[in-house]
């Protein structure tokens, strides 16, 4: 382990200093600079101690970041919050910029090597310095990343990471959010229409999310607490009664932006000149969208905006609004003026949205357009976070790019949310490509679907009969011999790894989007998973059904045509038997509650629920018990697939004797 900051960056200026720590996954080191360096604004001429190639995550839109590939820090992107490089020596570097004070580091390209920006209101003065950067190398990359995310936590204290967060309740359920259905044209009659779309399929979601569109807003600013009354005669809490009360939604969220609305709140109605509010009027930087018109913009005071949320959100909880989607996050900078900490403001608009959401909620908040570390590093209780820009449905090439992209993003953004991948249209050609993706993110999953159109077969793979998501109770994350190559670029499988408990869940997808979409060649081996153990394993493809068994370095080969995708559970053989859990979902491990070999040779296996319940068993088995009752079942001697058939909606026993 290297023991010295010039073995992992080289020309840092000479009045930094450095701190440094150590245990048994890192070599870390946090970089402080004094007040002369942040008045220039950019410290330059870093470089990456022996990298080969990188990975690195920039802001590629106010509110998204997306990943970027290359070998020569003078090619990295304008504006990077991650960027982990592969060493010489075996090793792995890591650099995170960080926000100190009213000081926000980021990194870019300089004329020699990599450059540190450093952003602050000017008009505010400077603070005597700041630690604006966090470098480490470690042996493993998983780890590397998770243990300088935990460091950070520890250090600043204003966030926690994902493992020290409770999950909150929606996350398990399957959902439907209305924004891909209707957009803006939202109303109750819309909304009930599309529950009744689901009735008729036989499944009704129990997470229902309202989205843009039902509230009263004037000029582009949230007029009052209400919903828009055109649309919702009889207000929000006349269609949330009639969702759980008609169709059994358990979960019902609204939508609503961080400030308001897009453009705020309206400081000349009624409801809002309750509060202390704050006017600019500012353009979204020119690199993203070219020239645009200034546009004003009112966001309530942060020394209010405590009362603010608590007043909003009472009232929606009396609506009976049981979650909170909050979009337009990382647009701050545009309503804060001159007078504000941009970074403070941000600061204490979160502690007071996340505070209102447990108060209210049980802490049922999903944070959207919000892919920034200001954000990020403030996420104290929070733990879901959209970690893309969306599902495009008439964007034919944003379907490999949103996959690849919330696989690579993980790697940072896994360590203090849960990342949220967005919501389809199960009926889209790519229906089943995102539900896949979806069914082994270890996020969400929810689908914008309009009523009437549903693919019934796609959304079934993906719960079980109480409505129930099959999730990975952890983010997935790119197989390693993927971490430093653009899929959507190189003739190269995607490979997403997950796992339920100590199997193993790969999801493969051709996300390759040249002109030729030709079909590609590759392989996977149960050695590309991070946390996956087991000497021998059961391997079975969901698309093809097909079952074979692979020694831990052994590799399989597929092939798959564009756009096409496979999913692989890889079940560790204990003796003769292993598990594999629902064969009739894409995530059907993630169903198993618990397995183990008792005396006598026999196999019990517990289950969330029932179908086609498979193993792998060398031997055919003599007696089969679901829940005591004697059962059938189908054995393959050949590829040695055994498949037990036991009645859905609770939870079984499976008892297997040989």
């Amino acid at each position: 382990m290297v023991k010295n900051i010039d073995d992992v960056l080289l020309s840092l200026p000479e009045e930094a200093e450095i701190i440094h720590e150590q245990n048994e996954h890192l070599s870390g080191y946090y970089i402080k600079l004094p007040k002369g360096d942040l008045e220039k604004g950019f410290v330059e001429g870093i470089t990456l101690a022996k990298m080969t190639r990188y990975l690195a995550l920039e802001r590629y839109l106010p509110w998204w970041i997306r990943p970027f590939f290359g070998s020569d820090e003078s090619k990295l992107p304008e504006e990077v919050y991650f960027l982990l490089w592969e060493r010489q020596d075996g090793q792995f570097g890591l650099l995170l910029p960080l926000i100190c004070g009213d000081v926000k580091a980021f990194i870019t390209a300089g004329e020699k090597g990599l450059k540190i920006r450093l952003l602050r209101n000017e008009k505010m003065g400077c603070q005597e310095s700041a630690t604006v950067l966090y470098a480490a190398v470690g042996e493993d990359p998983y780890l590397l990343c998770r243990e300088a995310v935990a460091s950070l936590a520890s250090r600043f204290r204003t966030f926690r990471t994902r493992e020290d967060k409770k999950v909150p309740e929606f996350v398990d359920y399957f959902g439907w959010c209305t924004w891909d259905a209707f957009y803006r044209e939202v109303s109750e009659e819309k909304v009930l229409n599309g529950l009744e779309s689901f009735k008729a399929g036989g499944l009704v979601p129990p997470l229902v999310i309202l989205d843009d569109g039902w509230l009263d807003v004037k000029n582009d600013q949230l007029n009052s607490f209400e919903a828009d009354k055109t649309k919702f005669p009889e207000g929000l809490k006349g269609v949330i009664d009639k969702a759980k009360s008609k169709y059994g939604v358990k979960i019902f969220g609204v939508w609503h932006t961080l400030q308001g609305y897009w453009s705020g709140v309206n400081p000349d109605s009624e409801e809002m000149k309750k509060y202390r509010t704050v006017s600019t009027e500012k353009t979204i930087e020119s690199r993203f969208f070219g020239p645009q018109n200034k546009t004003k913009r009112t966001m309530i005071h942060p020394d209010d905006v405590h009362r603010f949320y608590q007043d909003w959100h009472r009232k929606l909880r009396r609506d009976g609004v049981d979650m909170v989607k909050v979009d337009n996050q990382a647009s701050m900078y545009l309503f804060t003026d001159e007078s504000l900490s941009y970074t403070k403001a941000m600061e204490e608009y979160q502690y007071a949205l996340q505070g209102s959401a447990f108060t209210h909620f049980g802490g049922n908040l999903l944070h959207c357009m919000c892919n920034m570390p200001e954000i990020a590093y403030n996420m104290n209780g929070s733990l879901l976070w959209r970690n893309s820009d969306d599902f495009f449905p008439n964007r034919p090439e944003s379907h490999q790019f949103h996959v690849h992209t919330n696989a690579m993003n993980n790697m940072w953004t896994s360590h203090f949310a849960i990342p949220d991948w967005d919501m389809f249209h199960s009926a889209h050609p790519a229906g089943g490509f995102h539900a896949a993706a979806r069914a082994i993110s270890g996020g969400p999953v929810y689908v914008s679907d309009k009523p009437e159109k549903h693919d019934f077969d796609i959304i079934r793979k993906l719960y079980i009969s109480n409505g129930e998501v099959l999730r990975c109770k952890q983010p997935a994350l790119p197989a390693r011999d993927c971490l430093f190559v653009d899929c959507l670029r190189e003739k190269k499988l995607l490979k997403i790894t997950n796992r339920n408990g100590h199997i193993g869940v790969m999801g493969i997808f051709h996300c390759n989007n040249d002109e030729s979409k030709a079909e590609i060649r590759d392989s996977f081996s149960p050695s590309d998973f991070p946390f996956i153990e087991g000497g021998e394993f059961a391997v079975y493809a969901h698309q093809s059904q097909k079952l074979t068994v692979c020694k831990r370095e052994e590799r399989e080969e597929i092939t798959l045509p564009f756009m096409g995708y496979e999913i692989i559970t890889f079940s560790p053989i204990v003796d003769f038997i292993a598990p594999l859990g629902l064969l009739d979902k894409y995530n059907g491990s993630a169903a198993i509650l618990g397995f183990e070999l008792k005396e006598g040779r026999t196999a019990e296996c517990r289950l969330k629920d029932g179908g086609r319940v498979g193993f792998y068993a060398a031997v055919e088995p003599k007696e089969v018990l679901v829940s005591g009752e004697a059962a059938s079942w189908e054995y393959n001697a050949e590829t040695r697939l055994l498949v037990v058939t036991a009645q859905t909606g609770s939870e079984l026993r499976i008892s297997l004797k040989f």
